[in-house]
């Protein structure tokens, strides 16, 4: 099962997850910034530890030994391997021993936000769930060495990033509440304080005044009924809604054998997490602290929840039926998302091969046009953010490269010229201060623009590289 998943990973040459490849870029200016000059220009770098650093700590160091590619790898099957053993270690201290729905939930980890590429929030919710597992068994008893080792985890979730962290206190708070709920009479004991006090650290590092703190003050948006009620189905969506379909009702005719032919009961804890998270949901914002998506990101956790929270008992020919169907279900899905990938990671190499034929040291405008059709968007997002890999191949910086102060620990000297979105009515001034633009899904009236004004140096697929005319 965990072959499976890492198989998605390393059989493309390109893991074209949307953000991923600026991620990677990222990690890559980082750990040759004090040797480039030109992007001590464009950039500035902090060494405050904001809470969005998974691949910035962990990529640069492998970059000592791996080519980029292999590096990036190497992170994405930490976020596999660590959400596989979340998903064990709950089970383990929930039930003291290995559940058989632990390889179904472990196959949650390939879940919209991570397609999406947000990949230090996904490492954070990997951290969390192994984080939590931990708590979980270390509280029943403390020690110092069961203390020190929570706190550690709990501040690297933090690092990673804020989601997973906010995740882990959230997860404490319902644990408590619940534990709380179940004694006769209702007490809080000091043992309850003890147990939060493993996120001390973290909170004393967002509480400080660092020059680059994550900034928590921009605006916030809920979103719509809809756009929340579809985020429920993060961990089942792919990128053909036929096959997520054929999943869905694959997995529920599983659950509806199992209900007819077996016994099936809920551990209450699990249950409280699982509605807690799916709760959360409609109660966060959408977009919060700068960051969009905010509130998609707990349907994943809050299925690897339910999924555990179940104890399930079949005839034993039975039981295989509904593992079988479940199984089937994940596999058919996380199927149909390797074969895309792939797919995408063949027309990646053929924009890379584009991409090198900038100029060192160049700044290059990102004119993506989105389609119209959602699934064809969908099948495109992929390679949004290939251009972010000219900075590993030449030096050279795209306008969509994401590094923002209080967010990244790179971020341009100048904000305005992160443009990670297509903006027409700024193109004249944009195209001013670059030297190149890589142009996708062009139109023609916007090929006609951009012939007089630039000349096409390479094209692959359906994108291509063109010379700005000084």
């Amino acid at each position: 099962m965990i072959a499976i998943l890492l198989a998605i990973l390393w059989i493309p040459q390109y893991n074209t997850l949307q953000d991923y490849p600026i991620h990677l870029a990222r990690a890559w200016a980082l750990d040759h910034y004090d040797r480039t000059p030109f992007f001590q220009t464009v950039f500035a770098r902090a060494l405050d530890p904001i809470p969005n650093l998974a691949i910035d700590l962990i990529v640069p160091p492998l970059l000592w030994v791996l080519p980029p590619l292999i590096a990036g790898k190497v992170f994405l099957s930490l976020i596999v391997l660590l959400f596989a053993a979340g998903c064990h270690g709950l089970a383990s201290a929930i039930y003291g021993r290995p559940s058989w729905t632990v390889p179904i939930a472990t196959f949650a980890v390939f879940n919209s936000p991570l397609i999406a590429g947000f990949v230090n929030s996904a490492f954070s919710l990997s951290l969390f769930l192994v984080s939590l597992a931990v708590w979980l068994k270390m509280r029943r008893k403390w020690s110092l060495t069961g203390w020190l080792t929570t706190t550690v985890l709990a501040t690297m979730t933090y690092l990673a990033h804020l989601s997973g962290f906010v995740f882990l206190g959230f997860a404490m708070g319902i644990c408590t509440i619940f534990e709380i709920s179940r004694q006769k009479p209702l007490r809080v004991r000091s043992a309850h304080f003890v147990s939060f006090s493993v996120l001390i650290p973290a909170v004393i590092i967002q509480l400080y005044p660092w020059a680059n703190r994550l900034h928590t003050d921009a605006p916030i948006h809920w979103g719509t009924w809809k756009g929340k009620i579809l985020a429920l189905a993060s961990t089942f969506v792919g990128f053909r809604y036929d096959i997520d379909v054929a999943a869905m009702v694959l997995f529920a005719v599983a659950l509806a054998v199992l209900a007819v032919k077996g016994k099936v009961r809920f551990d209450s804890l699990l249950l409280w997490l699982g509605m807690a998270f799916l709760a959360a949901v409609f109660i966060c914002p959408t977009e919060l602290g700068g960051n969009s998506g905010a509130d998609h990101r707990f349907p994943p956790p809050a299925i690897v929840f339910l999924l555990l929270s179940s104890m399930a008992t079949a005839p034993r020919k039975m039981a295989r039926v509904v593992f079988s169907l479940a199984l089937g279900a994940m596999l058919l899905r996380t199927g149909e998302i390797g074969w895309h990938l792939n797919g995408a990671s063949s027309k990646a190499e053929i924009m890379v091969a584009a991409l090198r034929k900038a100029a060192p040291d160049s700044r290059i405008y990102d004119m993506f046009i989105r389609p119209q059709d959602v699934e064809a968007d969908k099948r495109l997002r992929g390679n949004l953010h290939v251009s972010s890999y000219s900075v590993i191949l030449t030096g050279s910086v795209p306008s969509s490269f994401i590094a923002l102060r209080g967010q990244q620990p790179l971020y341009f000297r100048n904000a305005a010229e992160c443009q990670w979105e297509f903006i027409p009515r700024l193109l004249d001034w944009n195209l001013a201060t670059h030297d190149y633009v890589w142009a996708c899904n062009l139109d023609a009236s916007r090929r006609a623009y951009l012939s007089e004004r630039a000349s096409l140096v390479s094209s692959a697929d359906i994108c291509g590289l063109w010379k700005l005319r000084k």
